[in-house]
């Protein structure tokens, strides 16, 4: 598991440690350097087994060297390095240089991948959920390139795939608890039992059409008659369908997965998003690890929520505040860490950390 990443002359950040733990909590003003984090491990997901970094690769796109290698640089050294729970160190370095046209270009690479870190980051058990994620269709492309493949897609797009690979089966990770409502550690039932609480009464189908490569799912909801016709996506709503990906993400994990997830309220009523965070936490706490971006204070409170009651323990959370002291200065770029205390109450709150409910009320009042 992945414990820090270490960043040199990558964006905005000239030379940076970054602290992860099963469940890393990424926050702050926009444009802060936030996505920048998920950026690196990305950069090194989709660029290993290759002789250069892939810029423009299947997860991300960064463009040119020059939309990657940090302004403010004193020097030409760049690299991103991982650090794991047990010490061992992945690093990918490389000297920066220009051509004679002025271009930035990536001379050396230096690639250690002599850990136990690939399994995760590296391997079959890595999900990527990013911020343009697929809303409602009424068709989702199976992933007929690679049928044995449990990857979501960035955008959430391979989902009936999926959900057909783990139909009737059993969560793959034995420590994740089940939802109260329900015994069965069936993933399908799984997935319903946390979409009921998303949405109460709610239910989900789906089926796969491989002549046509191309798969779909539908809603229904309980009834005093019983059960509902189907629903089309869209008629229910974008909320469903942006969670769906995410409760799939989480409930079929390994042990030592690495889930990525960008803005996981989206959509979401603010109850649903107490919800998340707390299946946030418990899925952390049965060792997949967790890297979250968001913006709710809500998803916030369903993890500080979650170590109240403990669903996870304090130590398997860090809340990384990414801001700046001088907010017209990108240089002066910081990561602030207040810490969760037993009671879910944090230990301080930062300026600008998830205040803006309070400085509306000072106004207000």
């Amino acid at each position: 598991m992945i414990k820090e990443i270490k960043l040199k002359n990558f964006k905005c950040f000239k030379e940076k440690s970054i602290a992860l733990k099963p469940l890393t909590f990424l926050s702050g003003i926009n444009g802060m350097g936030k996505s920048t984090i998920i950026q690196s491990l990305l950069l090194l997901r989709q660029s290993y087994g290759k002789n250069n970094f892939d810029l423009n690769g299947d997860l991300f796109e960064f463009g040119y060297y020059e939309d990657l290698h940090s302004e403010f640089a004193d020097d030409e050294d760049f690299y991103v390095k991982l650090i794991d729970d047990n010490e061992q160190q992945f690093s990918w370095s490389a000297l920066v240089k220009k051509n004679n046209e002025g271009d930035l270009f990536s001379e050396v690479i230096e690639w250690d991948d002599s850990t136990s870190i690939s399994s995760g980051i590296f391997g079959v058990n890595f999900q990527f959920l990013s911020a343009e994620r697929w809303g409602p269709r009424v068709l989702m492309p199976l992933n007929k390139d690679d049928v044995s493949s449990t990857f979501l897609g960035k955008y959430g797009q391979f989902l009936v795939s999926v959900l057909d690979k783990f139909e009737l089966k059993k969560l793959p990770n034995d420590l994740l608890a089940v939802h109260p409502s329900t015994e069965s550690r069936n993933v399908h039932e799984q997935i319903s039992a946390w979409l009921n609480e998303i949405s109460p009464g709610s239910d989900f189908d789906f089926k796969s059409i491989k002549e046509a490569d191309s798969g779909l799912y539908t809603f229904t909801y309980k009834s005093s008659l019983g059960k509902t016709r189907s629903f089309r996506p869209a008629n229910v709503g974008f909320g469903l369908s942006y969670t769906l990906p995410i409760l799939t993400a989480l409930l079929t994990a390994s042990k030592g997965s690495l889930v990525i997830i960008e803005n996981p309220e989206a959509h979401l009523h603010p109850k649903a998003q107490v919800v998340i965070g707390k299946l946030l936490a418990i899925c952390a706490q049965a060792g997949v690890q967790l890297v979250i971006e968001s913006h709710s204070d809500h998803v916030l409170n369903g993890i500080r929520i979650a170590v109240k009651e403990g669903c996870i323990s304090r130590d398997n959370v860090v809340l990384n505040f990414v801001n700046r002291k001088d907010y017209n200065d990108i240089k002066s770029t910081d990561i602030i860490t207040p810490e969760i205390l037993e009671n879910g109450k944090l230990s301080f709150w930062p300026e600008g950390f998830f205040d803006e409910w309070d400085n509306a009320l000072d106004t207000l009042i």
